[in-house]
């Protein structure tokens, strides 16, 4: 069964600040992330990314690269959100 669809919604100023965000990109040397989002029909997908890199302390923002030909490229393109988590070294 799928979630229900979820309303858009107004992305918030974060609660950390460049010099924390900077320190927890700092502990990232490489390795693999996995993106997460929803899709406008409230049906989860994720995937993961190797190519993580940091881009901007103000405002803070990542940039992770995903093929054009990528069968989930649709759907993220057409939302607004995504999460990316790190993973652990164990």
């Amino acid at each position: 069964m799928l979630s229900p669809a979820v309303t858009a919604v107004q992305a918030r100023s974060p609660d950390f600040s460049p010099r924390e965000f900077r320190l927890a990109l700092g502990m990232f040397a490489t390795g693999v992330t996995v993106v997460t989002a929803r899709t406008a029909e409230g049906r989860l997908l994720g995937l993961t990314a190797s190519s993580f890199n940091s881009l901007s302390l103000e405002p803070p923002l990542v940039l992770w690269s995903l093929a054009h030909m990528a069968g989930s490229m649709p759907d993220l393109s057409a939302g607004s959100h995504y999460a990316i988590n790190v993973l652990a070294a164990d």
